[in-house]
């Protein structure tokens, strides 16, 4: 299962990096404002999909250290917030790209951090 969660998290990491050179998306998000909407709501999906297979793997009794239970709940903060910031992007109340992109640097950066321990093990 550790190996299920390795791979989600690399793959969130993968397109991270390839984001970061703010590449255009190869298809459209339905809806979207523009190519950095498209990207920012990739990467959340991508993060959702980390959280939820660190969850599935706790519900299928694998077991964390206290410390990496610490970094999944700041993961999920960071998520939290970078989520609200698209939220207002998106519905175009507010241009603040710089915030966003900073927002999802930090939760992309945490998840590297809970995968280096996860791929340790």
């Amino acid at each position: 299962m550790r190996k299920a969660i390795t791979f989600v998290v690399l793959a969130v990491l993968s397109f991270g990096t390839v984001g970061c050179a703010k590449k255009a998306a190869t298809v459209a998000i339905p809806g979207q404002i523009n190519t950095f909407d498209g990207y920012a709501y990739r990467s959340l999906m991508d993060a959702q999909a980390a959280i939820d297979s660190f969850k599935q793997s706790t519900n299928n009794g694998a077991t964390f250290t206290a410390s990496q239970k610490v970094d999944f709940n700041k993961i999920v903060q960071d998520y939290n917030v970078a989520n609200a910031l698209w939220q207002v992007y998106h519905a175009g109340s507010t241009g603040n790209q710089a915030a966003l992109t900073a927002a999802i640097t930090t939760l992309v950066s945490d998840i590297s951090g809970i995968a280096t321990q996860l791929g340790g093990k």
